[in-house]
């Protein structure tokens, strides 16, 4: 990114020195600003992020694209297909949600530039400019149909095809929450929100009470049931921006994002809550749940919260019992 400023500020001492148009200075002048502006908005990343190039991609794509429209010949000159590259990193990096908002905006902005290309041919009565201006915005039109067609089908069955297998990987199969595999991800994004906007957060560990008696009594079949029942009444009764796995065997972990800690007794009364409904709709066995917490802001490092948090659960569990 810095070597990338530093050879367009270096083109532009050249522009300037040769005497350049000012048209080519600015267009050397728009590169310039685009990497600057993404520089600083991401100088504290170690790398540029996935967000960085699509915020770069925007600046390059609506600032120095419309002057080297007019700097290198329009229609007829070298943008238009330069600008392709712009629509296909645009189709590649962009989630469905932005691509919906970006794209036409972009296509929109190339087809106004087309229009005034046009324009001005009518008005100076260039027939055979004009004709070359239509054959090559048909072709260049067409290839964006085909870029939108490839991006669409092809490769959207192809992003598919990885979330399927990317979510067959990370979700318990029984239960449908997460599994552990995602829970070093989850606590390193939940750490970097509190070191940097100090957003606390909490790890929660929730253990099936007699789970091995209810398979010693009614079968594994019916223990399984009792799990699922319980991860779809917490998935229920947490947030959005909340997180639930299925830790091992008997115990699900919850990730709480910005909650008070007097504000946890609340989600376990609405699962408590959910599991009674549950109970009361199909009347066969009702579930309870042991459980434990810990805080980030309780500690100095995250390192031992989900061992606390396990500790804690079975020494309520144990108390429970003792009652």
């Amino acid at each position: 990114m810095v070597l990338g400023m530093v050879a367009i500020a270096v083109g532009i001492f050249i522009a300037v020195v040769m005497q350049a148009t000012t048209l080519s200075i600015l267009s050397y002048a728009g590169g310039f600003v685009c990497m600057l502006a993404t520089y600083f908005l991401h100088r504290k990343d170690e790398e540029l992020s996935a967000k960085g190039v699509c915020i770069s991609v925007i600046y390059f794509a609506f600032i120095y694209i419309p002057i080297d429209w007019y700097i290198y010949g329009g229609v007829l000159g070298s943008t238009p297909y330069a600008s392709l590259i712009i629509l296909t990193i645009m189709a590649l990096a962009f989630s469905k949600k932005k691509r919906k908002i970006v794209i036409p905006l972009y296509v929109s902005l190339i087809l106004l530039l087309s229009i005034h290309s046009i324009t001005t041919e009518i008005l100076f009565y260039n027939s055979e400019r004009l004709s070359e201006i239509i054959i090559t915005m048909a072709a260049y039109y067409t290839l964006i149909a085909i870029l939108i067609y490839i991006r669409t089908t092809m490769l959207g069955s192809l992003e598919k095809h990885y979330r399927k297998t990317f979510d067959g990987s990370i979700k318990d199969t029984l239960t449908g929450v997460l599994n552990r595999r995602g829970l070093d991800e989850l606590i390193l994004q939940a750490e970097i929100k509190y070191l940097e906007k100090n957003l606390d957060y909490t790890i929660v560990m929730i253990d099936v009470d007699m789970l091995k008696e209810h398979n010693d009594k009614h079968g594994h079949t019916s223990g399984d049931v009792m799990l699922k029942r319980l991860g779809a009444c917490i998935t229920r009764g947490i947030r959005d921006a909340d997180y639930v796995l299925r830790y091992g065997g008997d115990e699900f972990l919850i990730l709480l994002q910005s909650i008070p800690k007097e504000n946890v007794d609340i989600v376990f009364g609405r699962i408590d809550g959910l599991l009674q409904n549950e109970y009361n709709t199909h009347r066969d066995f009702e579930v309870s749940f042991s459980r434990g917490f810990a805080q980030r802001s309780e500690f100095d490092s995250p390192d031992n919260m989900v061992e606390i948090a396990d500790k804690r659960m079975y020494e309520n569990k144990y108390s429970s019992r003792e009652k």
